[in-house]
């Protein structure tokens, strides 16, 4: 097995397994059992922050109703229907209540992915597959695998933004589970698509409910349109960052099994602003390559892990690091952010 530990200023080579046990080593045991358990008050700082981001955004119109209060919430809401989305990745992974893995669920299911869109077992199962499987041709997420260069990002916004993406997901959703009834075996249980879709429909006709009861013009038009159209987008956009090579760090294994012919799957870690952390980094995404190489670890760690990774590539590139150390943009201390990707993505580079 390889892993690729992309660096978006330098092509990093593929890590070997005798150099990926070492550097899953750069963490005991002990560690890693202590940092399966977020700190139990910042999660709930964090996680009532996304939902905070969505009423605050809704009210926002509701008290001042015009144009431009409307696209300001509009915007903020689709980054805080795909927030939830990133909160209910924490649950799939069982990280919020390990101890408690049946209240894990509910809330995962009722309270964060079914809001966003995501009927919770088939995410979690295609989520797992997405971990075994990325950057193959089996990979479960291929939203990322799109050409953004030039004017082909114009058209890939604009393909989330009437809906496509949306259909696109479902449909492959569907297709999956599918094919996972067909080919399973004896002993096997598929995930029932009528008990998967329970807490996505309940919670949605409970927020329907709601923003109804207010003005049925805000629920359609600040909830269903967003998490339809700009909410896909921005998931396509953050998928892109963490999991598509640039063309500089594609080519290396011609007759490999990876995507763009990387030498091993590919994710990528970045810098995230606070303004990129509205919308397309809630609960610390940005630490994409760290989480890939230790998914039992909660996010509230990540920026640890990340640190130690470095320090470890220091040690592993003595001459590198020493130039980190100097402030040399080459080196991996220097991270991009989520808009210089994707300039680059733009630029073909």
């Amino acid at each position: 097995m390889t892993v690729v530990l992309a660096e978006p200023e330098t092509l990093q080579p593929a890590i070997g397994a005798e150099d990926l046990s070492a550097l899953r080593s750069i963490i005991s045991p002990a560690q890693r059992r202590a940092w399966h358990r977020a700190r139990p008050w910042p999660m709930v700082v964090h996680f009532l922050a996304v939902w905070v981001q969505i009423v605050g955004a809704l009210a926002l119109f509701l008290v001042f109703p015009n144009a431009v209060t409307f696209g300001v919430a509009f915007v903020l809401v689709a980054g805080g229907q795909h927030g939830l989305a990133m909160v209910a990745h924490e649950f799939t992974h069982y990280l919020v209540l390990p101890g408690h893995r049946r209240l894990n669920d509910f809330l995962g299911a009722w309270v964060f992915s079914g809001p966003a869109g995501l009927a919770f077992e088939l995410y979690r199962q295609r989520h797992f597959a997405h971990h075994r499987l990325y950057s193959t041709e089996h990979d479960t997420k291929t939203i990322y695998r799109r050409d953004f260069t030039g004017g082909r990002f114009a058209l890939e916004c604009l393909r989330s933004l009437v809906g496509l993406d949306y259909v696109q997901q479902a449909v492959g959703v569907l297709r999956r589970l599918g094919r996972d009834r067909r080919e399973s075996g004896p002993g096997t249980r598929p995930v029932s698509l009528v008990s998967a879709m329970i807490p996505l429909v309940g919670s949605q006709l409970v927020i329907a409910a709601i923003l109804c009861s207010i003005d049925p013009f805000v629920y359609l038009a600040l909830w269903v349109a967003p998490l339809l159209t700009m909410t896909p987008l921005l998931s396509k956009l953050r998928s892109s960052v963490e999991h598509l090579p640039l063309n500089c760090e594609s080519g290396q294994d011609p007759t490999g099994k990876y995507y763009k012919a990387t030498a091993g799957p590919f994710a990528r870690s970045v810098r995230a602003s606070w303004f990129e952390r509205m919308f397309l980094s809630k609960v610390n995404f940005c630490y994409h390559n760290e989480h890939h190489l230790w998914p039992q670890v909660s996010y509230q760690y990540l920026p640890r892990l990340r640190r130690q990774v470095l320090e470890h590539e220091r040690g592993e590139r003595g001459e590198r690091g020493e130039r980190a150390e100097h402030g040399d943009p080459g080196a991996p201390a220097r991270q991009n952010s989520y808009l210089s990707m994707l300039v680059q993505f733009w630029a073909g580079r």
